[in-house]
C-alpha cells in the first residue's frame, strides 16, 4: 500500500471524500460536519500504527475542517444575518436542557478564524514535534473540536462543556511538549481555569433553572425581564470568574506568561490567537446580555 509520510493514501483519500461531502451537506448539517471531522481525526489519529508520526494526518484533518468552515461561510446569509445553521435536539425528559447549535455573524467569523489559523498552528509543529507526535496531533484536533463547539453552542450547558473541555488538550499540549517548566505551566493553567469555571457552572445552573431552560435566548429573556438586579449581579460574578481567567483580565492573568513561554509553538499559536478568544466571546455573548445590558441597551450596574 502506498504511503505519504507513513499515512496510507487510502486513509487520506477517505478523509478528502468525507471533507468534500461534508462541505456540500444541507446547511443544517454543516455544524455537525465541522465537529465530526476533527473528532474523526482524533479517533483515527490515535489508532494509527506506532511507526507513523501522524504529521500528514494532522495537517490533512485541519485542512478538511477549514474546507467545511469556508463552505459554511459562503452559504451563510450575511445580508440577513442573525442565527443560522440552527440545530435543536429533542429535550431530555425531566431535564430543561437540549443540545443546540447555531451561528450568527460574530460566531461565524470566529469559527472561520479558528478553522483558518489551526492549520497554521499544526504546520508550526511539523519540524518541532518528534516525540509522541500521533498523540500531539490528536490533542490538537480535539482542541479544534472544543473551540468550534464553544463558538457554535446556543445553550449554556453545551457552551460550558465545550468551553471547559478546551482545557484538557491545552493541559496535555503544554505539559507534554512544552519547555523545561512545562509541568508547572500546565498545572497553573489548569488550576486557574478550572476553579474559575466552577463559579460559572454555579451561575449557569442557577440561571437555567430559574429560566426553566438553558437555551441562551430564553436565559437572556429571563435575565432582562424577570430576574432581580441582585440575581443578575451574582450570575454575572460567576460568569466573570471564568471569562476573566480565560481572556485573561487583570489580576487573573498571571497564568498566561508562563503558559506562553513554556508552550510549544503550535500551542502558543492556538493559545494566543484562538483560545483566549473563548473568554472574550463568552463576555460578549453571555455575560453582557445576562448580567449588564437591559432591554433598552443601557448598562444595569
Amino acid at each position: 500500500m502506498t504511503h505519504i509520510r507513513g499515512i496510507p493514501v487510502t486513509l487520506l483519500i477517505l478523509l478528502a471524500i468525507l471533507s468534500t461531502g461534508a462541505a456540500f451537506l444541507p446547511k443544517e448539517y454543516l455544524p455537525w460536519a465541522l465537529l465530526l471531522l476533527p473528532m474523526i481525526g482524533v479517533i483515527a489519529g490515535t489508532m494509527l500504527p506506532k511507526r507513523v508520526r501522524g504529521k500528514t494526518w494532522g495537517l490533512a484533518v485541519s485542512a478538511s475542517t477549514l474546507f467545511t468552515a469556508i463552505s459554511m461561510a459562503f452559504q451563510y446569509d450575511w445580508k440577513t444575518g442573525g442565527m443560522q445553521y440552527q440545530i435543536h435536539l429533542p429535550a431530555m425528559p425531566g431535564i430543561p436542557w437540549r443540545l443546540s447549535f447555531g451561528v450568527d455573524q460574530i460566531s461565524m467569523m470566529l469559527v472561520l478564524l479558528t478553522a483558518s489559523l489551526h492549520p497554521l498552528a499544526v504546520t508550526a509543529s511539523l519540524r518541532s514535534i518528534h516525540v509522541r507526535s500521533r498523540q500531539h496531533y490528536a490533542w490538537m484536533n480535539f482542541l479544534l473540536v472544543t473551540m468550534a463547539g464553544t463558538f457554535m453552542a446556543t445553550d449554556l450547558l453545551a457552551f460550558y462543556v465545550f468551553f471547559e473541555a478546551s482545557l484538557i488538550p491545552l493541559f496535555f499540549i503544554v505539559g507534554m511538549w512544552g519547555g523545561k517548566e512545562r509541568k508547572r505551566a500546565a498545572s497553573k493553567l489548569f488550576l486557574y481555569t478550572f476553579f474559575g469555571s466552577i463559579f460559572m457552572l454555579v451561575g449557569i445552573l442557577y440561571a437555567g433553572n430559574a429560566a426553566g431552560s438553558f437555551d441562551l435566548p430564553t436565559v437572556v429573556h429571563w435575565a432582562q425581564h424577570t430576574a432581580s438586579s441582585k440575581e443578575r449581579f451574582w450570575v454575572l460574578m460567576g460568569l466573570l470568574a471564568a471569562f476573566g481567567v480565560k481572556t485573561p483580565l487583570f489580576p487573573l492573568h498571571t497564568w498566561l506568561p508562563l503558559a506562553h513561554t513554556e508552550a510549544p509553538t503550535a500551542g502558543s499559536v492556538d493559545l494566543a490567537a484562538l483560545v483566549l478568544k473563548l473568554g472574550t466571546y463568552g463576555l460578549l455573548r453571555i455575560a453582557l446580555p445576562i448580567g449588564l445590558i437591559t432591554t433598552t441597551g443601557q448598562v444595569l450596574f
